[in-house]
């Protein structure tokens, strides 16, 4: 005998047939809610008043940063699911960023050149680099 186990999801206002899944965190607490397209609607509008208003925490999180409300993420239901694969992909190393600007000796060896005193190690000031620069794009 052959069992079929069909799972609906519900709108958790009323009831309704479900459309979507939303995921949103508040005051450090990661909610999931399931809505209808018109329920769906009013959440987007509500949250756009506030969303619209507020700034964005791009950083990561830490232990010292106050958690903030985030806007509410769409979440769908794969329709099949994802064939598995037979071996694991090797891990690739992470690139390292492009490095843009002088580098730091000629900035200092330029600096100690005009008699600009500079620390012999750690970031350079944005005002000593742009000295630089522009005496560099000036053709000197």
């Amino acid at each position: 005998m052959a069992t079929k186990t069909i799972t609906t999801k519900v709108d958790d206002i009323d009831g309704s047939p479900a459309d979507a899944t939303f995921t949103f965190t508040w005051q450090g607490n990661k909610y999931h809610i399931d809505l209808s397209k018109a329920h769906a609607a009013e959440l987007k509008a509500d949250f756009e008043k506030w969303v619209s208003a507020a700034r964005r925490d791009r950083g990561g999180t830490r232990a010292t940063r106050a958690p903030r409300a985030a806007a509410p993420v769409e979440e769908k239901a794969p329709e099949k699911p994802a064939p598995k694969a037979a071996k694991a992909a090797p891990k690739r190393a992470a690139k390292k960023p492009q490095k843009t600007g002088p580098s730091a000796s000629d900035v200092r060896a330029w600096a100690a050149g005009k008699g600009i005193k500079v620390a012999d190690r750690g970031r350079l000031a944005p005002a000593i680099i742009a000295q630089y620069l522009a005496e560099k794009a000036a053709g000197e």
